[in-house]
């Protein structure tokens, strides 16, 4: 089963709008997950429009700390901000991060 592979400006308005990331425009945009206050993951995005690469799509999912199920839930909408940010605790407490 291969899995899907998501357009560079839909992971880029996932990432904007539920993780609250401020990307900096630059060759990539660049922007950092803040959880509490602190600066936790990097991500970078290609610029442009079109599908993304299968590996630069795995590096996205590798950033978010998430498993391909869950980064498309991610980008899809039924995993939210909120969600996520629990998810992240949740690693934080297990000392996993």
């Amino acid at each position: 089963m291969s899995k899907k592979l998501f357009d560079k400006y839909e992971i880029y308005t996932a990432l904007k709008n539920k993780l609250k990331i401020k990307f900096k425009p630059g060759r990539e945009l660049k922007g950092w997950y803040c959880l509490d206050g602190i600066k936790r993951f990097k991500f970078r995005i290609p610029r442009g429009r079109g599908e993304i690469s299968h590996s630069f799509q795995k590096q996205i999912e590798n950033s978010s700390r998430l498993n391909n199920d869950n980064f498309e839930a991610l980008i899809n909408c039924p995993l939210t901000g909120p969600k996520y940010d629990n998810l992240m605790r949740g690693l934080c407490d297990r000392n996993l991060l």
